[in-house]
């Protein structure tokens, strides 16, 4: 008698945060797949608001989303 072991690996991924007004987003990763850092960045003459500027796909239990939300960029 012969056993066959068969293993399934799910992916997890989020959903790609959206580009905050007058900012960007750059992934290390074209697909945002668990364990993706983002970092986001404003245009010239915007800074963050919140200060933050990277985002972490995180997984929870069986799915995934960033770890905050996408900051803006506002004027100063």
């Amino acid at each position: 008698m012969s056993f066959v072991t068969i293993y399934f690996y799910v992916v997890t991924s989020c959903d790609p945060p959206e580009w905050p007004s007058n900012g960007y987003i750059n992934c290390d990763k074209s697909e945002v797949l668990a364990g993706t850092i983002c970092r986001v960045r404003c245009s010239p003459g915007y800074k963050l608001d919140p200060d933050i500027s990277t985002m972490k796909c995180v997984k929870k239990g069986t799915r995934a989303s960033m770890n905050v939300p996408t900051p803006n960029c506002k004027g100063w």
